[in-house]
């Protein structure tokens, strides 16, 4: 596989879920935030 690595990042709450699909170190290619 060549290019930069695509990083899948989650981040819980007790009332939020996030997560964000990024490319390299700061090319975000999708983020998304439910309540």
């Amino acid at each position: 596989m060549k290019g930069p690595p695509v990083t899948l990042g989650i981040e819980t709450s007790c009332d939020e879920t996030a997560v964000a699909v990024l490319q390299g170190e700061t090319k975000i290619l999708s983020d998304l935030i439910y309540s």
